[in-house]
């Protein structure tokens, strides 16, 4: 049984910031994964259960590889 890599959000946000030396937080993320979702690779019901059940929104590694395209920056790999 394989267990599914998950990204957090403030995971995924440490690391935008790391790419783009800047200041950014969740709040900067959420303007990029707004943008993502509009594309539909996962949908705003999908992260709010996943907030809901286990604290704060992840993505899977697939999912972060996407955003990572969308965002133009490698945000699936430290």
């Amino acid at each position: 049984m394989q267990i599914m890599s998950r990204l957090t959000f403030t995971t995924l946000a440490q690391r935008l910031e790391r790419a783009v030396q800047c200041d950014v937080g969740i709040e900067g993320l959420n303007i990029l994964i707004h943008g993502w979702l509009r594309k539909g690779p996962v949908s705003r019901q999908t992260l709010r259960v996943r907030k809901h059940r286990d604290g704060e929104p992840w993505l899977t590694y697939a999912e972060a590889l996407s955003f990572s395209r969308y965002a133009g920056y490698n945000l699936a790999d430290d």
